[in-house]
């Protein structure tokens, strides 16, 4: 179930209080346009109507995706709140996942709506940004697959600009398979955090 409220916000950058429309859950079962609005994050941002500001939404809040399977609990760093339970096992045949940041959670919808393993791609994150010359100012994220050969289309900031660097498919077939020979390093629980902290934990 969609969940939106209004809730008060004061702009940081002229400083006026304004009333702003958020969501604490979508289901995207009951409005096909959020999923859209979620993957190009214009769902997260909210826009002062005294200056014209735009700033990013923060709070925790609930994606469900019943025809993907998919299950994510965005909770930020430092929020006193958790991740839901489900006593009743409905989601057990779900994906579901922890995320810290609205981009996280934008990056794992395309990460499994690309049919990929998004452990597999932590660790082929981790391996490419070690190859690139200069490592990268920031977490590489992961954008889409691209050509007949689907290589996968990674952008990072550098420079105070953002690049994209593409690697080859082979190169995750070969994380996947490590993934696969080493299920232990999974984190375990309802929503697993995996991510650039979960994968740094072990391979530095």
């Amino acid at each position: 179930m969609t969940i939106q409220s209004t809730v008060q916000v004061r702009c940081g950058h002229c400083g006026k209080s304004y009333e702003a429309e958020i969501y604490s859950a979508i289901d995207v079962s009951s409005d096909p346009d959020l999923k859209e609005k979620v993957r190009d994050g214009s769902v997260f941002l909210l826009e002062c109507p005294h200056c014209g500001t735009k700033a990013l939404g923060k709070g925790e809040m609930l994606y469900i995706d019943p025809e993907a399977k998919q299950f994510f609990s965005l909770v930020p760093a430092g929020f006193p709140g958790g991740s839901p339970e489900d006593p009743t096992g409905r989601y057990a045949d779900y994906t579901t996942r922890l995320v810290r940041t609205p981009g996280e959670l934008i990056e794992k919808i395309c990460i499994f709506d690309a049919g990929l393993d998004d452990a597999a791609v932590e660790m082929l994150k981790f391996v490419t940004a070690q190859d690139l010359d200069g490592e990268p100012e920031g977490t590489l994220r992961f954008l889409c697959l691209n050509g007949a050969d689907n290589d996968l289309v990674f952008t990072f900031p550098s420079g105070g600009e953002m690049h994209t660097v593409s690697v080859g498919f082979s190169a995750y077939e070969d994380c996947a398979a490590m993934i696969r020979r080493n299920g232990d390093l999974l984190p375990k629980g309802l929503f697993p955090e995996i991510n650039a902290a979960w994968i740094d934990s072990f391979m530095k």
